[in-house]
């Protein structure tokens, strides 16, 4: 006869105690301004895939309950198969650096850096965008009768978000 475990409360009640953690280790953020996100989202199928390694782990072993030690062995295996990427910071000086030339370049000794986290940059990122969809709509709006492309200023929208912040 096969084997069918059973989960126990102790077992249910360390598996939701790990869901957790996982969770929240996926969006915690390394006190270097890293973030470290993990390349698989942590979602409702990793909790299935916990319950799973459990049962299995139990299997394993020919037990009719699955117990704690066998929730921490599934908990240990699926930790190592989700991969983890950390995002350095972006650097927003690498996109004013001059280009070359033949002329020599004199050192800039205030070399002054300037570094967003990636959160920040997503951040920056939609709230521009919301902005430009919202004054494309109001410019459909405007022009249905007439074919302009107007376009929107670099210095309006840096204003613009720098309003929102």
């Amino acid at each position: 006869a096969a084997v069918q475990p059973k989960l126990t409360s102790a077992a249910k009640e360390h598996i939701i105690g790990l869901y957790k953690q996982l969770r929240l280790r996926e969006t915690s953020s390394s006190s270097t301004g890293r973030v470290s996100s993990s390349s698989t989202p942590i979602t409702v199928r990793q909790l299935e895939s916990l319950i799973r390694l459990s049962e299995a782990v139990a299997k394993m072993y020919c037990q009719e309950d699955i117990e704690i030690k066998h929730v921490q062995e599934a908990y240990r295996l699926l930790s190592k198969a989700i991969i983890h990427v950390d995002q350095p910071d972006i650097d927003l000086n690498e996109y004013n650096r001059p280009t070359v030339t033949d002329e020599p370049m004199e050192e800039d000794t205030t070399k002054n850096e300037t570094k967003i986290s990636v959160d920040e940059y997503k951040r920056l990122i939609n709230i521009m965008v919301y902005q430009l969809r919202k004054l494309d709509e109001e410019q459909e709006n405007e022009n249905q009768s007439t074919v302009v492309m107007p376009g929107v200023k670099r210095r309006e929208l840096v204003n613009w978000v720098l309003e929102q912040l």
